[in-house]
């Protein structure tokens, strides 16, 4: 059987352990805040390297850079919260309204009419107009001219 007394030693071995770990933690958390959302968006999109340098898997490797924010309200979340000044008036019928919660099928119809929003704006960027999606070396794209014009005589040649 072992006894294990608190000696003045073993606390400074704890204490400066602690510390070293409170350091690393901090020094992740400071390189967190010191990216930038370019930088982020640089390291994921892969823009440079040796590889795009020399014109290798061009197509493979585009991704498009997007606005994680887009369609995000202030305020709003999964949990159905109102906040009176923020997503709700703050007077209601004369009286100072409190914070309160969404009832469940309230809470349903705004998620479903946030992802109705969504799935429209996916859509639409991912449409693309004829005259924007170009020419390739096997086919003349772009825009389509269609027949040519009758001659005087109403005969096409």
């Amino acid at each position: 059987m072992h006894l294990y007394f608190n000696t003045p030693e073993s606390n400074n071995e704890v204490i400066s352990r602690t510390l070293e770990n409170l350091t690393a933690a901090e020094e992740e958390i400071q390189l967190l805040d010191s990216v930038t959302a370019e930088e982020l968006w640089r390291g994921v999109l892969a823009e440079s390297g040796a590889g795009a340098r020399k014109g290798r898997g061009k197509r493979t490797k585009r991704k498009l850079k997007r606005d994680l924010n887009r369609g995000q309200l202030i305020g709003e979340g999964r949990g159905g919260f109102l906040w009176p000044g923020l997503n709700a008036p703050v007077l209601k019928d004369g009286a100072v309204q409190s914070f309160s919660r969404r009832s469940d099928a309230e809470q349903q119809e705004v998620q479903a009419e946030l992802m109705r929003q969504r799935d429209e704006w996916e859509k639409r960027r991912r449409m693309k107009v004829k005259r924007e999606r170009g020419w390739t070396g096997n086919s003349w794209g772009g825009i389509s001219l269609g027949q040519p014009d009758p001659g005087p005589n109403g005969v096409r040649r």
